[in-house]
């Protein structure tokens, strides 16, 4: 079974750019309360974020608070901005071997992805916020077959 976290970045503050927005205190802090919820779940082998400065932040406070190194995030440009179906591809690309994936994005691709792939409502996906899917691989028909097992909001 494949287990899938998806993340929206935690609360971010303002810069001359989106891009380059960074976490808030209060970000930072809700990255520690998710890594400690997701600790009760899983550890993550494979991680993916978008490149952007909020979840490059969001990613590695998750990767160092459960002693994950942090070079093995890898970061994909396809994530910031994502429609759905560029999630739904970027997640059909995983290895098979890839058991627990950490993906790290931004709404509305986030909420999309998750309402797509078990029917959840997860609109107003609040920054810091996870799910936690199961499914049997990273196929297109066995992704839309996931089912929600927790989730958790900071």
């Amino acid at each position: 079974m494949k287990r899938l976290l998806i993340m929206r970045h935690a609360q971010a503050g303002n810069a001359s750019s989106d891009y380059e927005r960074p976490l808030t205190q209060h970000g930072m802090e809700q990255t520690a309360e998710a890594a400690v919820q997701m600790s009760s779940f899983l550890t993550p082998q494979y991680i993916l974020a978008s490149p952007s400065k909020r979840t490059r932040t969001t990613a590695n406070g998750v990767c160092r608070l459960l002693r994950l190194d942090e070079s093995s995030v890898k970061y994909d440009e396809r994530i910031y901005e994502a429609s759905l179906q560029s999630l739904l591809y970027l997640l059909q690309e995983l290895p098979e071997s890839a058991e627990d994936v950490l993906l790290v994005g931004h709404n509305p691709g986030v909420s999309y992805l998750v309402s797509s792939l078990c029917d959840e409502a997860a609109f107003g996906f609040s920054p810091g916020t996870f799910y936690l899917l199961e499914c049997k691989s990273w196929q297109l028909r066995d992704l839309q077959e996931s089912v929600l097992v927790s989730h958790f909001s900071p």
